[in-house]
């Protein structure tokens, strides 16, 4: 959602990074499908999939915003 407290958090994490630290926010979260093992072999992997698995090797580490569910994570997250 555009106007999600997250994504607020995640543009703050952008705007307020120290010099010479490149922070991004992943722009095709709300593509993703839920994980299916079934589809997770060479050349059944979702685009989408194949697309956050990429921008994630491409980076030195990785930022997770994420509301709280339940007191925990989300479902779609774990």
């Amino acid at each position: 959602r555009s106007a999600s407290f997250s994504k607020q958090v995640a543009e703050a994490a952008v705007g307020t990074a120290p010099e010479g630290v490149d922070v991004s926010v992943y722009e095709g979260i709300g593509d993703i499908p839920f994980y299916n093992e079934d589809i997770d072999v060479p050349g059944s992997v979702p685009a989408a999939a194949a697309a956050l698995r990429d921008a994630v090797d491409a980076g030195d580490g990785l930022l997770l915003i994420t509301p709280e569910y339940n007191g925990t994570l989300p479902a779609v997250l774990k």
